[in-house]
């Protein structure tokens, strides 16, 4: 029989992080990547994130794919090696669609 415990997700819906503590939740929200606060680039309007592929889709048998990140407000910046935050070019997604 399985019981019951009381846990705390993060409001910013990452998707990664339940925690048994209240206090380590929020101090995981200060830093939450999805906290429109932190001006991080998966809240940002500028940011794209979409599959590419080595072009082998008439040959499933070579077919690889992987995640492509990029900027739209800044060209010369690779997003695949590490994600920014407190970025000058942010643009709230949130505010955009209200």
């Amino acid at each position: 029989m399985a019981r019951q415990i009381k846990a705390y997700g993060c409001d910013f819906k990452c998707g990664t992080k339940v925690l048994m503590s209240k206090k380590a939740m929020e101090a995981h929200e200060v830093i939450c990547f999805y906290n429109p606060e932190r001006k991080a680039c998966v809240s940002c309007d500028n940011f794209e994130s979409f599959n590419d592929s080595n072009g082998m889709e008439h040959d499933r048998r070579f077919l690889e794919t992987w995640r492509q990140n990029q900027c739209l407000a800044i060209e010369d910046i690779d997003l695949n090696e590490k994600l920014r935050h407190d970025c000058e070019s942010y643009v709230n997604k949130i505010e955009i669609t209200e």
